[in-house]
């Protein structure tokens, strides 16, 4: 969703009938996205720009490859550098929708990957990870500089402060460093966080020094 929540964005995920669609107008009408993207995929992750020009969305395998838009929806394109079979879970932009960071759910490959050019190209990032590793949700704030990813198979969930140069274990108060984790958010500053595990919300109100179970 954009800032002002006129520019919305939605996919389903099947991978026989999975589309894109987007609504310009506070979800009153939608359009399906067709430029460049598949017949039909699994999204299953989206980010949008604060003024809803810039857009990325992850799918999940048959094919598995991300996708963005500079231009609000007019034509899409798959990045340089990243990989084109793989299974993508999650995605998160900064505020101008010009640094990106996603995530690889691939059990053989899967790595978080960013980007500095609104998703025109994307490099693989290891400093402080353990790689290959099968990531299910990430988080950015709105400067981009706080950054979150959780591991959606027996791990554990990494922070960074430094824009993705380099990740470390969050262990504060308790957290767990191997469960399935599903998701994660973070508010616009990167001060309050919540990751969901299977059956369990763990939430941080110090950028993930410590960690509560609710």
């Amino acid at each position: 969703m954009s800032a002002s929540g006129s520019v919305l964005a939605a996919g389903t995920d099947d991978a026989t009938t999975g589309k894109l669609f987007l609504s310009r107008d506070l979800g009153a009408t939608w359009v399906e996205q067709t430029s460049n993207l598949p017949a039909a995929a699994r999204f299953t992750s989206i980010t949008v720009s604060d003024d809803g020009n810039k857009i990325a969305t992850t799918t999940f395998s048959s094919p598995g490859r991300m996708y963005y838009t500079t231009d609000g929806g007019a034509t899409w394109n798959a990045p340089a550098g990243a990989p084109s079979t793989s299974k993508w879970q999650g995605v998160a932009s900064s505020a101008d929708g010009a640094k990106l960071l996603a995530g690889d759910e691939d059990s053989v490959g899967g790595n978080l990957w960013l980007s500095g050019d609104s998703g025109v190209a994307f490099a693989a990032q290891a400093a402080g990870l353990a790689v290959p590793t099968q990531w299910r949700a990430v988080a950015a704030s709105s400067e981009f500089t706080k950054l979150a990813a959780a591991v959606g198979t027996s791990g554990g969930v990494y922070l960074s402060s430094t824009s993705g140069a380099a990740f470390s274990l969050a262990t504060g108060g308790g957290l767990p460093t191997s469960i399935f984790w599903r998701g994660v958010a973070m508010s616009t500053d990167g001060s309050v966080l919540a990751v969901v595990g299977t059956s369990n919300v763990w939430v941080s109100y110090d950028a993930g020094a410590t960690w509560y179970q609710r």
